[in-house]
């Protein structure tokens, strides 16, 4: 079986950077991993500054919990394109993962420079000042997340979360009703 799937791609994409690629995307939909991972060295190998393939394979890691391979993929994707937001926030999100809070708090801030419009990197941000229980640090990155997209239920439970580590029960309370609402109305 592992030989089929070494030969599989040389015999139909004669070396196409995209057909491995596009091979790799299929498996990874399907949630097999370690084949798409298989697929993603090979568009990797034809082509070795083919971005979404290093995305990818970063993407395959994380979910195997593969959080230091993970790093290295999205440290490749920002060699490739220093200005590629969503390559700091899965980076960031994978130091979170290893609990390096400061590298991922840098990372959330670097992606925020480059895209202040989106309201998960803030989100994120306000995470991993929590876990540092930089708890007013927190409120702030959450408060911009839900300034940003007001119906973000997730931001409003953590800043309920902050508020009330801080012992701000009132707005604690306030922003748990306000979160519970959103979530049922989806």
């Amino acid at each position: 079986m592992l030989f089929l799937i070494f030969i599989f791609p040389l015999l139909f994409f004669n070396g196409s950077d995209r057909g491995y690629l596009n091979s790799a995307n299929s498996f990874f939909d399907k949630k097999e991993y370690y084949k798409a991972i298989s697929f993603y060295n090979m568009a990797i190998d034809s082509n070795p500054k083919l971005v979404d393939a290093y995305v990818n394979r970063a993407n395959s890691y994380f979910e195997l919990h593969e959080y230091d391979k993970a790093i290295q993929d999205f440290s490749r994707v920002i060699e490739l394109n220093p200005k590629n937001a969503d390559a700091y926030e899965g980076r960031g999100i994978s130091y979170y993962k290893i609990k390096n809070y400061d590298f991922s708090i840098r990372d959330y801030q670097k992606a925020i420079e480059l895209n202040p419009k989106n309201a998960s990197y803030y989100n994120n941000l306000g995470v991993s000042y929590y876990d540092l229980r930089e708890f007013n640090k927190a409120v702030i990155a959450y408060s911009r997340a839900i300034d940003i997209n007001s119906n973000m239920y997730v931001a409003y439970f953590n800043r309920a979360s902050a508020y009330y580590a801080l012992g701000d029960y009132t707005n604690s309370e306030r922003d748990s009703a306000k979160a519970r609402s959103l979530d049922s109305s989806k």
